[in-house]
């Protein structure tokens, strides 16, 4: 059976904007809730870089960079043409400057870690776990997407063909980072939080999926599909008493 597509109405432009801005008040709360988590007495706080070795207040910035980069930057990116009430060209200059510092933020994170791990151990490890090797490759993304969209959207690589036909995958790309920056700052609160902490990271984890739930349905639209009779013309060449397979279907 034939089918045709159309995308589904669920509410209003003034609903989605309302919930767009929910979106990020809660991305910027589950920030201030890391921070809160990484300046408690069992965290340490932050502070400078030991030569010696790796200190928890040296350490923290690390987390305190990567949730910056998801929480303050990625997540209103994601969101600025659902949710600010300004025009598309101003929108696009938003959503770069948001990318543009939440890579900022993404390097000073990865440096933080590589030089805990390359440089003030006793023996240098990099792929040291399953949240590591996945930070690696959500950072590939990341900066891989950002490159691509400064070039092609940004400066204007390409003609306008090609932006329209590449633009859907560019969306996608980047949802599927920013959900897997979330996802791996999980794993990351889960090695991270200490039995005396447990409610706490319980609390942060629900904010994380809060903010994830909030995104998807802030940014993602799907088809509904409607089953359409299906109407067979025949061919130029067709035989009007031949009933072969050389119909086609237009719907």
């Amino acid at each position: 059976m034939a089918t045709r597509r159309e995308a589904e109405t669920v509410m209003n432009s003034g609903l989605v904007r309302a919930l767009g801005w929910t979106t990020l008040f809660i991305s910027v709360v589950t920030f201030f809730l890391f921070v809160a988590w990484l300046l408690s007495e069992e965290q340490g706080g932050f502070g400078p870089r030991d030569d010696r070795w790796i200190t928890p207040q040296y350490f923290n910035w690390h987390p305190l960079l990567m949730s910056a980069t998801f929480f303050l930057c990625v997540t209103p990116a994601v969101c600025t043409f659902e949710t600010y009430p300004c025009s598309r060209n101003a929108n696009k200059w938003l959503h770069a400057t948001y990318h543009t510092f939440g890579c900022i933020c993404i390097v000073g994170g990865l440096y933080i870690i590589l030089d805990c791990h390359l440089n003030l151990r006793y023996e240098p490890r990099v792929f040291q776990s399953i949240h590591a090797l996945c930070g690696y490759v959500v950072f590939g993304l990341f900066c891989l997407n950002y490159l691509f969209g400064l070039c092609v959207f940004g400066c204007r690589c390409g003609g306008d063909v090609l932006r329209r036909s590449i633009m859907p995958y560019h969306k996608r790309f980047g949802l599927f980072v920013a959900f897997a920056g979330y996802a791996n700052i999980l794993l990351g609160l889960s090695q991270a939080v200490k039995p005396s902490q447990l409610a706490f990271g319980q609390l942060l984890a629900g904010f994380v999926l809060l903010t994830l739930l909030l995104v998807i349905l802030t940014v993602v639209n799907f088809m509904n599909k409607k089953e359409v009779r299906a109407e067979y013309v025949a061919t130029d060449v067709d035989d009007v008493d031949d009933q072969t397979d050389d119909d086609r279907v237009q719907t």
